[in-house]
């Protein structure tokens, strides 16, 4: 449903059931939709229902029922009325396009950052920066595959990618992220990934894209440079102070694999020129950093220079506020 929305411009494409199968971008969408998982495929539920409902309309409904059901994880609370709830907001009427020429030049390219997330959400879409954020927020669900979009990994944990909450912002600051460059040999695929300097993990890869860390860093202090793992080798964290409740709430009161229990003055915010706080700082970048003292931080870790940075914050300590910005802005 995100990538049948993501093509819309100047009034054609969005949310018409027509992605170009051909796509790079889209490798992946046909075994989903055609060969399924587990013996359920999408083509064979909408068969029972293509007389009532748009292929269109049908893809929304899917999607949204995946979140609803994630959300049940999530809470482990399976009453409708006590989870997101978007039946009682749907509405009816999309209409199926059989043909969308055009749709994957529409597409956003994450290496290109957040110039694209404003070309495709902000301009394209018409959605203001804190919106296009928690939209972003449904990359907490599933994983990218390298046969597929040619990236690898979860943007959450394998745990929290089977759950619909606000994970995607909490992993993205309550850890340290560094460049994995060249995926498979490909100079056109480059992403972000966790960095932290006790960071082990046997079973799980876990990064981000360009266009997902950037809506919190940027390479420098002043916010005009954006990120772009393929030609910038530093290191995106920031102090844990500001997202206190994060981490003590959605992160098992963890920050950078570093259990804050163990460590109570790591929540003091950084105070310039006091020498305790330079120490403190110099401790948390070793945690979130590999312990790598030659490799720049990207931006400033006392505040997001990112232009969703605010928002990405608030979404990670808040995740009743990234619900409702969520659903207003999906139904727009």
């Amino acid at each position: 449903a995100g990538h049948d929305f993501m093509d819309y411009y100047d009034g054609s494409g969005g949310s018409d059931a027509c992605t170009d199968m051909h796509a790079a971008d889209n490798a992946g969408l046909l075994a989903c939709l055609v060969e399924g998982e587990w013996d359920y495929k999408v083509h064979d539920v909408y068969a029972k229902y293509c007389t009532e409902v748009s292929l269109a309309d049908f893809l929304v409904l899917a999607a949204e029922a995946s979140m609803d059901w994630t959300r049940r994880l999530a809470t482990r609370r399976f009453n409708e009325l006590d989870n997101i709830a978007f039946k009682w907001r749907f509405k009816y009427g999309r209409e199926t396009s059989t043909s969308c020429p055009d749709a994957e030049h529409q597409l956003p390219n994450p290496e290109h950052g957040c110039s694209e997330v404003e070309r495709v959400f902000v301009k394209n879409l018409g959605l203001s920066w804190e919106e296009s954020a928690a939209l972003m927020g449904v990359h907490t669900l599933g994983r990218a595959r390298l046969e597929n979009s040619g990236y690898d990994g979860w943007w959450s944990d394998p745990i929290n990618s089977r759950k619909f909450n606000n994970h995607f912002f909490v992993s993205m600051l309550a850890n340290g992220w560094m460049p994995d460059v060249a995926l498979n040999g490909n100079k056109d695929k480059n992403q972000w990934i966790i960095s932290n300097e006790n960071f082990k993990s046997k079973d799980a890869k876990v990064m981000m894209l360009n266009s997902d860390l950037c809506l919190a860093f940027t390479f420098d202090h002043d916010s005009k440079v954006g990120l772009d793992a393929r030609t910038q080798n530093c290191c995106a964290w920031p102090e844990p102070a500001p997202i206190l409740e994060a981490i003590s709430r959605f992160n098992g009161g963890e920050y950078c694999g570093v259990k804050v229990k163990s460590n109570p003055d790591w929540l003091l915010p950084f105070v310039e020129g006091d020498p305790e706080s330079r120490c403190r700082i110099k401790a948390q970048r070793a945690a979130c950093c590999q312990g790598e003292s030659r490799v720049a931080d990207c931006g400033s870790v006392l505040h997001p220079t990112g232009p969703a940075g605010e928002a990405v914050f608030r979404f990670a300590n808040d995740e009743d506020y990234w619900l409702e910005g969520f659903k207003h802005a999906w139904s727009k």
